[in-house]
């Protein structure tokens, strides 16, 4: 029986030796343990239901950096996520790709799911506030709160997002690309342009 992802062994009968891990964790964590994941699981168990269609729910809070990407537990603790980079993303659309044309003709959708970005303390916005802003702060909590402004940096979120769409399009692209070259040349050179002879 699985515990919860907390269990330190110090139950009813427990010595606090042992740590109740959810089945995943066994691969270990990481993004090493991600690609794994994919390869070892995902990829085959998507060969082997044979989809029609293949939707992606594309999530980017694992990325390097998210705000999402780390398990929160009990007493404030905070462990580090899976750290994805845009090229994992950009992997792991394109493996799927790759099942989605033995499958189902290529048929993929992709939605974005969630991300959220890197929290940054935003200083330098704080101070070019306006006046009418800082009059009305005038309290020393409502300074400290001015002061440390927490906003959200979405350029990294944004880098995992393009890398997954790169990843859906450009999986025909050199496909693509040599088909039209043969079809051009199949036509001959004496191609013209318009309001030529």
């Amino acid at each position: 029986e699985e515990g919860d992802d907390d269990d330190d062994g110090k139950g009813d009968k427990g010595d606090g030796r042992s740590r109740n891990y959810p089945q995943h964790y066994l691969r270990g964590t990481g993004y090493k343990a991600y690609r794994s994941a994919i390869e070892d699981v995902l990829i085959p168990g998507l060969r082997k239901f044979n989809p029609d269609l293949i939707l992606i729910s594309s999530g980017f809070d694992a990325a390097n950096h998210d705000v999402g990407n780390a398990k929160h537990v009990a007493g404030g603790k905070e462990r580090i996520g899976i750290n994805l980079t845009p090229e994992d993303y950009a992997w792991t659309t394109e493996k799927i790709m790759e099942v989605a044309d033995q499958c189902c003709g290529g048929r993929v959708i992709s939605v974005l799911e969630g991300g959220y970005g890197r929290t940054v303390v935003n200083k330098a916005q704080t101070r070019s506030s306006s006046a009418a802003a800082a009059a009305a702060a005038t309290s020393p909590e409502a300074q400290v709160e001015q002061k440390n402004r927490v906003s959200l940096d979405r350029s990294y979120f944004a880098e995992c997002a393009a890398a997954h769409l790169q990843s859906l399009i450009d999986a025909y692209a050199d496909e693509d690309f040599e088909e039209n070259e043969e079809e051009q040349a199949g036509k001959g050179k004496g191609r013209t342009t318009e309001g030529s002879n």
